[in-house]
């Protein structure tokens, strides 16, 4: 026998009375109208809508192939950047390169001035001129004294039965392009009667101008001789005719001055009697040096 499958259906007031639930998929008919609703197994039948309403479009068409693509629009602005990605890992470090080669050494350079040969305990380095390097062995003064040099002779020093300058064993260095000033203070004994007795200066290197002069009790005559060595010593004793007797001191005050030139050295004091008699200077005469 022939299994007929019929769809659920009732009149218009019929389903509004019943108002049943459709199944899921299960199709609804209205008799009289042609309208259909489809359950969806939740809704009544009064809150499904018509998937057929033959009274308003006329049955369903069957579906037209599909139109042609429109046209493309036009484009849109362009977004904002996105954030930027995390930095990626470091890379492998490459390899070392081959350390270069030292260079030879430079020539050693010559070497410098050094520090001026002589010079005695207490004395100082200073300037000698305003060339470079130019430099020599000075005897500062101490603090506040004016004089350069005080010079003392520590013992008696007699000249000898002869008339050759005799050294006094006190001198100081100067400088170069400087003048200089020397008074002398000193007690004189001849041994013998004797004209006069001088005070001479030695230099030991070439100078402008250096002299000595007697203005107490002795005049000053004469020149004391020497490639390296100029000056003027005492001749006579002013206003004694018979000279200096044998039989007292003398106090002799005298100076001088020293002009130098371009070189430095060193200024040393000599004594001497003016005729052939022994003459002696005494210890505790004195010489004092200023630098003007």
């Amino acid at each position: 026998m022939p299994i007929r499958l019929r769809m659920r259906r009732g009149s218009v007031a019929r389903w509004t009375a019943v108002n049943p639930v459709l199944a899921d998929g299960e199709p609804g008919l209205e008799l009289g109208t042609g309208k259909m609703k489809i359950g969806d197994g939740v809704s009544a039948w009064a809150a499904l809508s018509y998937i057929i309403d033959p009274t308003t479009s006329g049955g369903v068409a069957p579906e037209g192939p599909p139109g042609p693509p429109g046209a493309d629009g036009a484009q849109g602005p362009q977004g904002i950047p996105g954030n930027p990605g995390a930095d990626g890992s470091q890379g492998i470090q490459g390899p070392q390169g081959n350390p270069g080669t030292n260079g030879a050494d430079g020539a050693q350079g010559p070497a410098g001035p050094g520090v001026a040969a002589g010079g005695t305990t207490g004395q100082v380095l200073a300037k000698t001129s305003d060339t470079d390097y130019a430099t020599g062995w000075t005897t500062p003064a101490a603090g506040g004294d004016p004089f350069l040099a005080r010079l003392v002779l520590a013992a008696d020093k007699p000249t000898g039965a002869n008339v050759t300058p005799v050294t006094l064993g006190l001198s100081f260095n100067f400088l170069a392009n400087s003048k200089y000033v020397f008074d002398i203070y000193a007690l004189v004994a001849p041994g013998a009667a004797t004209t006069g007795c001088g005070f001479m200066v030695d230099v030991s290197a070439a100078v402008t101008y250096v002299g000595t002069h007697v203005t107490h009790q002795l005049a000053a005559t004469g020149t004391l001789s020497g490639a390296t060595s100029v000056g003027d010593m005492a001749a006579t004793l002013s206003g004694v005719s018979s000279g200096m007797p044998a039989t007292a001191s003398y106090p002799v005050l005298g100076g001088g001055l020293l002009v130098t030139g371009a070189n430095t050295g060193t200024a040393t004091f000599f004594f001497r009697s003016e005729t052939t008699a022994v003459t002696t200077c005494k210890a505790g005469s004195v010489i004092l040096v200023t630098k003007v």
